[in-house]
C-alpha cells in the first residue's frame, strides 16, 4: 500500500533531508580539517623546542651530575616536536644520567622546556656497588662517594625492607648514642648490626634474627638504658637470638703494669 504525502508534508520532509546532508558534510569537512591541522602540528621538524630552562637543585652533600651526558639527553629534546614530545619518556632518560636522582619535564609555549632535576644525596651504599638516596632508590655512584657511608647488604629483592630497618634502627640506636655502620641481611634471615658507641674504635656486631628484630633490639637498647654508648667498647658481639634475653661476647681487657 503506497501512502501519499501532502505537498507541504513532502516539501518539509526534503528539506529535513537536505539540511541533514549539510550537517553531515559539515561535521565531515570539520573532522577532516582537524586531522589535517593535527597532522601539521604533530609533524617532525615542526614546533621544535628552541629553548630549554634548565635548574639543578644545589645540595651540599649531593653527588656530582655527569654535564655531558646531562648535555647528550637534553640536546636530542630539542629535535622534538612540541606537541608530539612523550614527556614522560624523557624524564626517565635523564633520570638515567649519573648524578641524577629526578627529573621533571614541562612544556611552555611556545617553543621552551622547562626542565627541574634533583641531584642524588647518598645516604648509604648498597652491595658495594650502589648509593641509596634519602628514599632508599639505588643509583650507580663513584666509588670515592662511598666514604663515610653506612654499607647494607642483602639480597637484590630485599633492598625496600633492608632500607626500612636501616632507617628505622639507626633513628633508633642515635636515640641512644650510637651510630650504625652496617647493616646486613643474610640469605638465611639473620641481621648483622655494626655499631659504634662513644669511643670511635672497634665497632661492636649485633645479631638479630629476622622474626621480631625489632621488639627484640628495642628491648635490648631498654635493657642496656643510658649506659649502652659508653659500654659499647667493651662489647665484641652480642646475640639477641634468644627469647628471654641476650649474651654478650666481651673484649679482653688489656694487663696495666703499675711501677711502685
Amino acid at each position: 500500500m503506497r501512502i501519499k504525502l501532502k505537498p507541504a508534508v513532502r516539501r518539509r520532509l526534503v528539506a529535513i533531508q537536505r539540511r541533514l546532508v549539510g550537517w553531515a558534510g559539515l561535521v565531515l569537512a570539520l573532522g577532516l580539517g582537524a586531522l589535517i591541522g593535527i597532522d601539521l602540528l604533530y609533524q617532525p621538524g615542526r614546533f621544535p623546542f628552541r629553548h630549554i630552562d634548565l635548574k639543578v637543585q644545589r645540595q651540599p652533600d649531593a653527588i656530582a651530575i655527569d654535564e655531558r651526558a646531562l648535555g647528550e639527553v637534553l640536546s636530542k629534546i630539542t629535535a622534538d616536536n612540541y606537541f608530539s614530545v612523550d614527556l614522560s619518556r624523557l624524564a626517565a632518560l635523564t633520570e638515567q644520567v649519573p648524578g641524577v636522582h629526578r627529573a621533571s619535564l614541562r612544556r611552555i609555549w611556545p617553543d621552551t622546556l622547562r626542565v627541574r632535576v634533583q641531584p642524588v644525596r647518598p645516604q648509604a651504599v648498597w652491595n658495594r656497588s650502589q648509593c641509596l638516596h634519602a628514599d632508599g632508590r639505588p643509583h650507580a655512584c663513584p666509588e670515592a662517594a662511598h666514604a663515610g657511608l653506612a654499607q647494607l647488604y642483602g639480597p637484590a629483592e630485599r633492598l625496600p625492607g633492608v632500607w626500612r630497618r636501616y632507617v628505622e634502627w639507626r633513628d633508633l640506636l642515635e636515640n641512644h648514642g650510637l651510630t650504625l655502620h652496617a647493616l646486613q641481611l643474610d640469605e638465611q634471615g639473620l641481621w648483622r648490626l655494626l655499631v659504634s658507641g662513644v669511643d670511635v674504635g672497634a665497632p661492636m656486631q649485633i645479631l638479630l634474627p629476622d622474626r621480631h628484630a625489632d621488639t627484640l633490639l628495642m628491648r635490648f637498647t631498654r635493657a642496656a638504658g643510658s649506659h649502652l654508648a659508653a659500654e659499647v667498647g667493651r662489647m665484641r658481639r652480642v646475640d639477641l637470638r634468644y627469647a628471654n634475653g641476650f649474651a654478650v661476647q666481651w673484649r679482653p681487657q688489656s694487663l696495666l703494669s703499675v711501677k711502685p
